[in-house]
């Protein structure tokens, strides 16, 4: 660690507060840092994100005082409030995950700016770097996104990256100190938890040092992805924003470079959203980018209706508006599946209902409305807007729902409101029949009449319907 601040050449009198959980990880990096820095430049901060029962918090921040106490550094409490973390969530669009990670970081900014401190040091150690690559090569992710965890961000320095989590609790068990284990992190709910438990002990059992190879991959692909960045500096003069629209020179990006058209593309998709957190996936962009190398204007993709938005090609230039036609709301939202009854709002007044039905309801009610048995789903359910590419599997097979939704001949302005429930497992149903479409449901949560299951009734509504009822 100290030939880390070396490297970086980070002054100890700076300050560092330590992301502090009081797992084996953080307390791990804490312990270390208590021998380096000098006293008074070392401070702790534990974030609770209220997303576990409160009985394990205490003791969870009762642990985190007494080793911080044991080792005579000071500890902040940083409490996020409840429901914080599934509004971020539903804001961003995004998983639980990434809300309160982006929330983590925003209280740890505001309490280091508070202390006055240089750093916040987190204890990413060269197990999360492996899972972290991995995740996001097998998600198809950037060629930006392959440089993984970086050392150093900023005011964000990661000193335990070159170290693995079995080195931090080798060093904890000489010391004495206990540390906390986390429920959700031995529950496969979670995404990064699933490719701990499941792909990383097989890609061990091949590759032993997997661990160090992947970290010197990411210091490599460091310089590569600062040089592309500046690459992409290059496109900034050819795109501009006219009138609430963005235009860019049709001929000067289609002389660029592939890749750099894919950066324009979405260079062009940021200034679109003025700021607002919203999705592109690269399929979507690799559609926008081809229209850069097609001189005919007749051709089926010189326009494209996608995301609320409408990109053409007019003349030498590409257009790309908000259409009044769609709607640009987007949204991922957790469903509480321990509630008999719940709502959950959407957009544009929009509201799904879950409610618990009997078997007798059932079988007096619609037979076309959506009943999922209980225990055949696989948690977290949530309900989502659609995205290009989203495919679910039906009774009559694997239909991709931008062409069920397409079939429906439902109005322009509904296109991309329709929601999807989806569970671990996959999409689960698809919410169309309130603008005019219709409501299907996976095959694996097909039904039998004659089953005595407990069922949950999903319907999608106006809120002052809902109101009415």
């Amino acid at each position: 660690m100290t030939a880390f601040f070396e490297t970086y050449a980070i002054d100890f009198q700076d300050g560092i507060l330590v992301a502090f959980s009081g797992g084996s990880d953080s307390l791990g990096l804490l312990y270390a840092l208590s021998f380096i820095l000098p006293p008074g430049k070392l401070r702790a901060a534990y974030v609770n994100h209220r997303l576990r029962a409160e009985d394990e918090l205490a003791r969870e921040r009762e642990r985190n005082r007494l080793n911080c106490e044991a080792l005579g550094i000071p500890l902040s409490l940083l409490d996020l409030g409840v429901g914080q973390v599934a509004r971020e969530s539903g804001l961003r669009g995004a998983g639980t995950e990434d809300a309160a990670r982006v929330l983590r970081y925003q209280a740890l900014e505001d309490e280091r700016r508070r202390l006055g401190f240089g750093y916040i040091a987190t204890a990413h150690t060269s197990d999360d770097q492996l899972e972290t690559l991995l995740m996001r090569l097998l998600q198809g992710g950037t060629l930006s996104s392959m440089k993984g965890i970086v050392p150093k961000n900023g005011c964000i320095i990661r000193p335990a990256l070159r170290l693995t989590r079995e080195d931090l609790r080798t060093d904890l068990r000489m010391s004495g100190l206990s540390w906390v284990e986390d429920s959700t992190n031995a529950a496969d709910t979670y995404l990064r938890n699933r490719i701990r438990h499941s792909i990383i002990p097989a890609v061990l059992s091949v590759f032993p040092s997997a661990k160090e190879s992947v970290c010197s991959f990411a210091e490599r692909a460091i310089p590569a992805m600062e040089y592309l960045e500046l690459a992409s500096a290059s496109v900034e003069p050819y795109i501009h924003q006219d009138s609430g629209r963005v235009v860019a020179d049709y001929r000067a990006i289609q002389r660029l470079p592939e890749y750099l058209r894919i950066v324009a593309v979405y260079r062009m998709w940021n200034l679109l959203q003025k700021g607002m957190f919203a999705p592109l996936r690269y399929e979507m962009a690799s559609r926008v980018a081809a229209m850069f190398s097609n001189d005919n204007t007749d051709e089926k993709n010189s326009m494209i209706c996608s995301c609320g938005t409408v990109v053409e090609k007019v003349a030498d230039h590409i257009i790309w508006i908000r259409s009044e036609n769609f709607s640009t709301c987007f949204y991922v939202f957790p469903i509480d599946l321990s509630a008999d009854d719940c709502v959950v709002p959407l957009c544009n007044g929009f509201v799904l209902e879950r409610t618990m039905k009997n078997i007798d309801s059932w079988l007096a009610e619609a037979p076309f409305d959506i009943y999922i048995p209980e225990d055949r789903l696989v948690p977290p359910l949530v309900v989502r807007t659609w995205r290009d590419g989203d495919s679910i599997q039906l009774s009559d097979g694997t239909k991709l729902v931008s062409r069920l939704i397409g079939q429906w001949k439902v109005s322009a302005s509904a296109t991309n409101e329709i929601p999807v429930l989806e569970d671990r497992d996959g999409l689960v149903a698809v919410m169309g029949k309130a603008w005019g479409g219709r409501d299907r449901l996976a095959k694996r949560f097909k039904a039998s009449p004659l089953a005595r299951i407990g069922l949950s009734h999903y319907s999608v509504v106006k809120r002052n319907e809902c109101s009415e009822q």
